[in-house]
């Protein structure tokens, strides 16, 4: 599906995803709106629909959500607020109807973190109620430096990430 995009700020996530998308036979279309948080506006930016990952060796559906939120600064450009990039399944045990994000790659630069500023990359790992995916692990990528949408897929597709993840659910 081609990308719908309005707003120049998108372009870049846009175009980067769907390289990365490319690189795995996925398809990728992305839509674009204004939002406003606090009185500032922000451009979020969203996979049309959950990408299906029908070539997933784990059972289950499995799907890929893609998502960012930019912030509008016109002193010094566009900044990513915040990002995610979820795998989620279903028809497992656990996920029988409703899909379940499993894990999810994150930047929030709005959330407060450990120590002092905000949590920036981190990592969100379904767990059983009532924890569900309220753990938050910060990734240790250096200061500002958060992964590339190809960096995270090649982590969520990697064939020994499919394999724990068959192992974890008992397959």
């Amino acid at each position: 599906m081609a990308a719908k995009l309005i707003h120049p700020e998108s372009r870049p996530f846009a175009k980067e995803a769907s390289k990365a998308l490319r690189h795995y036979n996925l398809p990728g279309g992305f839509l674009d709106r204004i939002e406003r948080e606090d009185g500032i506006e922000m451009v979020r930016v969203r996979s049309t629909t959950p990408i299906e990952l029908k070539d997933y060796a784990a059972a289950g559906r499995w799907t890929l959500n893609l998502e960012w939120t930019i912030r509008r600064d016109p002193a010094g450009g566009p900044i990513l607020w915040r990002s995610t990039i979820g795998l989620s399944v279903r028809d497992v045990p656990f996920a029988p109807e409703k899909p379940v994000c499993l894990v999810r790659y994150d930047v929030d630069r709005g959330r407060p973190g450990p120590g002092l500023g905000a949590i920036g990359a981190h990592l969100n790992v379904f767990q059983p109620d009532p924890i569900r995916d309220n753990l938050h692990f910060p990734v240790l990528a250096g200061p500002g430096r958060e992964w590339a949408v190809r960096e995270v897929l090649d982590v969520l597709m990697a064939p020994e990430f499919v394999d724990d993840i068959s192992r974890c659910l008992g397959q």
